[in-house]
């Protein structure tokens, strides 16, 4: 890999990226899309050789992305959904100045959680009950509790949409809440023991599956509200000391 241009906003994604990049010794550029850096990404010690731009707005990284397309070779990536889709509706433009995740090509049908759901169905996969539901609209009558809610496109909602509902009240109560999702998907929920992210990259003539992820959720008991200050803290600071 000779060089990686991250479009990434203020999140522990895109510290983590940068880091990586770091840690790897591969050159990187981040066009930092934000107007307030919650997580101090812009003071990396990987990011102090003039390997920084700070935009406003996502359409600004259009004039910066054509300057820095006289480097061949470089890798184009994003660290957020709305970047992602941003790159996916210039995939023909950006494909022709960088490597971009697909190459002139778009997939952006992908990012609404139920033409997910269908892909997955026709591969044969077991998709739990779902259904995409309008603010305003009745609900099904015959939904199986506990559900979850869902931003139907994850750019255009926030993780606050997100909601494990036990019954049809609490479910209301939920979608009272204010938001800026006019759609959002309701699924039955699943409780698992663990979850795998299946890691892989597809090209014209062979799909490479490279490795797996496997996450288990923790949520200790000690992690109780007089402690949460606490944790708060620690974790600041040894973001702050990783940086």
């Amino acid at each position: 890999m000779k060089k990686v241009v991250i479009i990434g906003d203020s999140t522990h994604n895109t510290l983590s990226a940068v880091r990586s990049f770091g840690e790897g010794g591969i050159d990187q550029t981040l066009l930092l899309v934000c107007h307030e850096d919650n997580c101090f990404v812009r003071y990396s010690k990987y990011l102090k050789h003039g390997n920084l731009y700070v935009l406003n707005e996502l359409d600004a990284c259009l004039p910066v992305l054509e300057q820095l397309a006289s480097e061949v070779g470089q890798l184009l990536m994003t660290t957020f959904d709305a970047a992602a889709e941003w790159v996916d509706q210039r995939e023909q433009l950006l494909s022709q100045w960088f490597l971009t995740p697909c190459r002139g090509k778009q997939i952006g049908r992908l990012f609404n959680k139920e033409a997910q759901c269908e892909l997955a169905k026709s591969c044969g996969l077991t998709v739990p009950y779902s259904v995409v539901y309008h603010r305003g609209d009745a609900l099904p009558a015959d939904l199986p509790y506990p559900v979850i809610t869902k931003p139907l496109v994850s750019s255009e909602g926030e993780k606050s949409d997100i909601h494990i509902c036990q019954t049809a009240g609490e479910l209301l109560e939920a979608l009272a809440l204010e938001s800026r999702s006019e759609y959002l998907i309701i699924q039955e929920f699943i409780q698992k023991e663990f979850e795998i992210d299946a890691v892989g990259v597809s090209t014209d003539e062979v799909v490479v599956m490279g490795g797996a992820i496997h996450k288990y959720r923790h949520w200790p008991d000690w992690l109780v509200p007089e402690h949460l200050g606490c944790l708060i803290v620690w974790s600041g600071l040894m973001w702050i000391l990783r940086l």
